[in-house]
This record gives structure tokens, C-alpha cells and sequence, in this order.
């Protein structure tokens, strides 16, 4: 393919710094004739390389909406991507790196790219062009030990690397590296590894579709059933450590799956659920179950919590798919936020897990004035779970409002392999030996829990014990029995105690002959009717971006409290903690007809009583004997 001479333009770089130049652009057909964009006024002539030509070409066979990435031409042999031709790039003629940007046009009544490039003329951030490689693996959810296989390095490297970068970006952690990546467009092209957790990034897909000159995608998973069935597909974590938790998220889908079909199901099509078995922690489980939904014919497509929520949520984006989680997960929706065209059909269904620690801290304070509890010191103490990198507990506002309120917090992190359940029994040991006048313990998971709670328990420690979501399972009382009587818990989304909640509570024990947890056998319940209202709002439930859209419409009142998309990343809007309080806008509201509340509940005689927050709940702490 010859090279297209195209003007270009100076311009500001996307950073807000004068760092790339020029910038070339064209429109490319999917037979790979060019057709020029537009003409700039410098009278500079930028010739376009051919590698980024056929770049444009994977983009238009994979349906790619829109992706920026940085394209560095200098790093010498092609990519191994499967599937793609070998890489042309000249690099003593396109020796740098490139600023790209390419999005989907339509040409005619034909389907097209527009492409931007321009080369930088300074690094973006400063950022090597090994940095920038390791960026595009840290997104992709590589540990430091696979880049290490990957790249030939050692793991010191490639922790050197790690702390370089958090530098250069002013982040903390992989998770704020992964999160700024997609937000500003530092993926890199070319690939030089081919790993599974890459394939699913947008760049992969058009890396490996590069050069290709025919419109079908093979392989499409998108098909209309021929039946008038509309199936909710849902990932069920039946294996693994969210096991207790399956079972209370496909029962409460099933529950709302039941009562819309005898209401004559949506515009008269019956709903089906059909679920899929994955492992909570594993990749390869998690990208089975989607691949699986969508190659059935589903309509939408529904998750709890996964540690690999961002696979689900990239293979559902791109197919369009609407795809609702309840991962409660800041990084996620900032992910969505940045590139709202591509996960305009994703939609968290519960307010973000940063408010876990200071709604720890405020409940802490508020109770330093009952006459009846004595704390035994000023200090409080947060154990967090630290091997799933999207989870982001709020630790960091915690501080900071635990010294305004007069105490010393202190963070303990549970290291360690899912597996190593003895290092919550240790963490307990550490965390007791500081003499807090409270404990809070960050993880979603029982058996965690009843490690931890039974060797507090055991050391007769007089702190107050919080703990975060995983009390809300039958299974956790079962487990811990006596150890967690008197124990406060709280989740970003819990059943509410209100009629509303009550009848679900009353519906779901004569259907299923037990009682349903107080937190995702309602979110469960909640999806699948948000779902339904949206579908009975659309013309057509399988135009999946008016289904999105009716979605981000929604102002629904559910058992788990009201659900409005409103945030940047289309998650549930939180509820104002307490009056007064500053309000982040776009995240919180004062308004419960809109927002969830942070709710809390303590262990009483085997029942959950909802204390916290006033405007729901239905009893008042009690300070347990065994913390007098």
C-alpha cells in the first residue's frame, strides 16, 4: 500500500501540553481506499504510515466504536498477535511515538474509520517506551510475575518499573495505573506478547484484525433468537470462594424472572434466565461464561462481583450488549466513564465500595458519644482484603477524617494467595495486639470472615466488630454462630427493612422455603426488574442502545433501595451519608428517592436489624456484653 500524503495541522496534545505537533488524518473504507479527511492550514505535509492504515482496517472488521492508543513504531520486530499479518512499520523512516485515535464513521451507507496520528514530541508523562509497554500490560490485568514471564525480566525490573511509573502518572496503585490507561489513551501498539488477558482489550482486537479488508466479524456472537423467548444470561460464581453467594443471586433473579412472565411477561415475549457456573477469582471461568451468553442469543447480561468484572464488562461492551454488574467497584466506573461510547450499555447496579472505611470511621464516631460503650483506647483499625487490584475500600478519606474526628486508624493488609486462609488468623492476632476500640474487616468472602471473627473471638478482645458485606449470607451466621453475635456489618446495597423489603423477604421464603440474605438476593432481584422496565419502555428490546438508553433513564424504586444511573460511570447514585455532609456531585444525592443508602445492621439473637442509616432503620445499636 502506498503511503497518503495528507495535510496536517498543529494542535494541542491530549494532555493539555504542546507535545505532538502535527497530527495527519484520513478516512479509511473497508476495502482500504483513503479518503481524505480534511486539510489543515500549516502547509506541512505529515505522511501517514501504512502499518497505521491497516491498523484503521482491524477496527472496521471488529466494530470498534472508538480507541485511542499510542503507537510506538520504533520497537523493531512485528507482533505475534495470532491471526494478523506481519507489521511493515519502517522504523529509521517512523522512528517515535505516535498519538492515534481512530472511531467509527459511516462513509456513504458504508461503514468506516476515521483516523487521527500525530507523533509526540516529548513522551506522554515522561514515560519510557518500556514503560509504556508495561502500561498496556498492568491494564490488562497482568500480575508483575506473568510481565515477568512475558517480557524476559526479573520481578525486581519489573517492580522498579511499577513504582517509575506510579510516579510519572501521580497514582498509587496499579488500579489508578489500569484506570488512567483507558481514561487517556496509553495502551500501546504493537503487541509483542500474546496472553490471554490482552485479547480482550480493544487494541488487541484490532491489532489482531489489522490489514483485513472484509466487513464480517467471524465468529459473531450477536444473534437474534428465533423464538420470542428475551433470555437474561447471568454469571453465577458457583465455584470458588463467592460459592455462599450464588446461590442467594440466582435465586433472586429467578424470583423476579417468575413474577414478570405472570404478568404477562414484556409485551406479551415470556423471560427466560439462563445462568452460567464461574469461577469468582478465575479468568479463564469468567471468559467461558460470557463467551457462552453470548453465543446463546441473549438478550442482556447480568453479574455480581468477579475479580475479573472488567473481562466480562469489555467482552459485553463489545458487542454492544447490555451488561449489568453489582461489582461496586470506583475503578470500574471511572473505566466507563472514560469511554462512555464504548460502555454506554454497562450500568453498575449499587453505589462504588469507597464508602466502606469512612462510613466505618463516621459510625465509630457517632457511637463515641453512647453512654453505654466505653471505648478502651482512641484507636481504630481496618483490615483489608489486597488481592483483587480494582477494590478500592476508601482508606485513604478514612485517614484523613479520622484525624479530624480524634482518632488513630490504623491499616493492616491481609497479603497473601486466596488460598492462604490461615492469614486472616494472623492479621486478627496483629490487629487485637493494638488495643483498638474497633475493628473493621474489609472482605466480601465468609470463610475470611469466620477465620478472622472466630480468633477475635477466641482473644476475648473488648473492640467493637464491623465487618463489610459478607454477614449479609445465611451462611455467615451459620459459620460463626455465637462469635459474630453483637457484630455490625454494613454494604454499599442492602435489602432495605421497609414494606417493600419485607414482602420480597416474605415472597422469597415461600418460593424457596428459606430466607434470602439481606443484600444480593435483592440486587439479583432489582437486575432483572430494571431490566424489564427498561425492555417495556423500548420499541425494541433487542435494540440494545435504546435498551441502554431507557436504562440510564431509569428512576426505579427496588427491595435494595432506589436505582438512578447518574453517576459519570453510569453507577448508583449513594446516598448523602448525613445532613451536612459535603456532597461529591455526580456520586452522592440527599435525595432517597434517587439514591441507595450505606446501610448498617448488627447481629441480634441470629437476626440482622437494620440501626444505621436513621431514615430506614428499625433498631438501635446495642453495645454487646462481651464489649462492656
Amino acid at each position: 500500500m502506498a503511503e497518503m500524503s495528507i495535510t496536517s495541522h498543529r494542535r494541542e496534545s491530549f494532555d493539555g501540553s504542546e507535545q505532538s505537533l502535527l497530527r495527519s488524518s484520513a478516512i479509511v473504507l473497508p476495502d482500504g481506499e483513503i479518503v481524505e479527511a480534511g486539510s489543515g492550514d500549516s502547509g506541512h505535509a505529515l505522511r501517514l504510515p501504512p502499518d497505521l492504515i491497516e491498523l484503521a482496517l482491524g477496527a472496521i472488521r471488529e466494530r470498534i466504536t472508538h480507541s485511542t492508543f499510542i503507537w510506538t513504531s520504533s520497537l523493531g520486530e512485528a507482533g505475534t498477535i495470532e491471526g494478523g499479518p506481519p507489521l511493515r512499520t519502517q522504523a529509521s523512516s517512523f522512528r517515535g511515538i505516535w498519538r492515534v485515535s481512530i472511531s467509527k464513521v459511516v462513509e456513504g451507507s458504508m461503514p468506516a474509520a476515521r483516523i487521527e496520528a500525530g507523533p509526540y514530541r516529548y513522551p506522554p508523562y515522561g514515560l519510557s517506551v518500556r514503560e509504556i509497554e508495561l502500561i498496556t500490560l498492568i491494564a490488562a490485568g497482568m500480575t508483575n510475575g506473568e510481565i515477568a514471564d512475558a517480557l524476559q525480566l526479573s520481578a525486581r525490573t519489573v517492580t522498579t518499573h511499577l513504582a517509575n511509573i506510579m510516579g510519572k502518572l501521580s497514582v498509587a496503585n496499579r488500579t489508578e495505573i489500569a484506570a488512567t490507561a483507558f481514561t487517556e489513551g496509553l495502551l500501546s501498539l504493537p503487541l509483542y506478547i500474546d496472553d490471554a488477558k490482552l485479547r480482550a482489550l480493544d487494541i488487541a482486537r484490532i491489532f489482531r484484525s489489522r490489514g483485513h479488508r472484509d466487513l464480517l466479524l467471524p465468529g459473531s456472537t450477536r444473534t437474534r433468537p428465533r423464538s420470542g423467548l428475551l433470555t437474561v444470561g447471568a454469571l453465577v460464581p458457583r465455584e470458588g470462594r463467592a460459592s455462599p453467594d450464588a446461590i442467594e443471586m440466582a435465586r433472586g433473579a429467578q424470583l423476579a424472572v417468575e413474577e414478570i412472565n405472570r404478568r404477562n411477561g414484556v409485551h406479551g415475549r415470556l423471560v427466560r434466565l439462563q445462568t452460567v457456573d464461574v469461577d469468582v477469582d478465575d479468568l479463564a471461568s469468567v471468559r467461558h461464561g460470557v463467551h457462552s451468553l453470548l453465543s446463546s442469543g441473549v438478550a442482556a447480561i447480568t453479574s455480581g462481583y468477579l475479580r475479573h468484572q472488567m473481562e466480562a464488562m469489555e467482552m459485553s461492551s463489545a458487542e454492544g450488549m447490555p451488561f449489568l454488574h453489582s461489582s461496586a467497584s470506583s475503578s470500574l466506573e471511572q473505566i466507563a466513564a472514560g469511554d462512555r461510547q464504548r460502555h454506554q450499555h454497562v450500568f453498575q447496579c449499587c453505589p462504588t465500595d469507597t464508602a466502606y472505611a469512612p462510613t466505618f470511621v463516621r459510625y465509630m464516631t457517632k457511637l463515641r458519644d453512647d453512654p453505654d460503650w466505653s471505648p478502651q483506647s482512641n484507636r481504630l483499625v481496618i483490615v483489608q482484603q489486597r488481592d483483587w487490584d480494582f477494590v478500592d475500600y476508601g482508606v485513604r478519606e478514612a485517614e484523613t477524617l479520622a484525624g479530624q474526628q480524634g482518632w488513630d486508624l490504623q491499616i493492616i493488609e491481609a497479603t497473601g494467595s486466596s488460598e492462604d486462609t490461615a492469614v486472616w488468623a494472623r492479621t486478627a492476632t496483629e490487629a487485637v495486639g493494638l488495643t483498638p476500640a474497633a475493628i473493621m474487616l474489609a472482605s466480601y468472602f465468609v470463610e475470611e470472615h469466620t477465620q478472622f471473627f472466630t480468633a477475635v473471638d477466641q482473644m476475648r478482645s473488648r473492640a467493637l466488630r464491623y465487618a463489610v458485606y459478607a454477614p449479609s449470607l445465611p451462611e455467615y451466621r451459620r459459620r460463626l454462630g455465637d462469635a459474630c453475635e453483637g457484630l455490625l456489618w454494613a454494604t454499599t446495597t442492602g435489602t432495605y427493612s421497609d414494606d417493600l423489603g419485607q414482602s420480597f423477604a416474605q415472597k422469597y421464603q415461600e418460593r424457596f422455603r428459606t430466607v434470602p440474605g439481606r443484600s444480593h438476593a435483592g440486587i439479583a432481584y432489582d437486575r432483572i426488574n430494571l431490566l424489564s422496565d427498561a425492555w417495556l419502555r423500548a420499541d425494541d428490546p433487542w435494540d440494545f442502545a435504546e435498551v441502554a438508553g431507557r436504562l440510564k433513564e431509569s428512576r426505579y424504586r427496588g427491595v435494595n433501595g432506589a436505582y438512578s444511573f447518574g453517576t459519570p460511570g453510569q453507577g448508583t447514585l449513594a446516598l448523602q451519608p448525613e445532613p451536612g455532609s459535603p456532597r461529591e456531585r455526580g456520586i452522592l444525592s440527599a435525595d432517597p428517592s434517587l439514591a441507595q443508602a450505606h446501610t448498617i445492621f448488627q447481629i441480634r439473637d441470629g437476626r440482622n436489624l437494620l440501626v444505621s442509616p436513621d431514615l430506614y432503620a428499625v433498631s438501635r445499636f446495642i453495645v454487646p456484653d462481651w464489649s462492656r
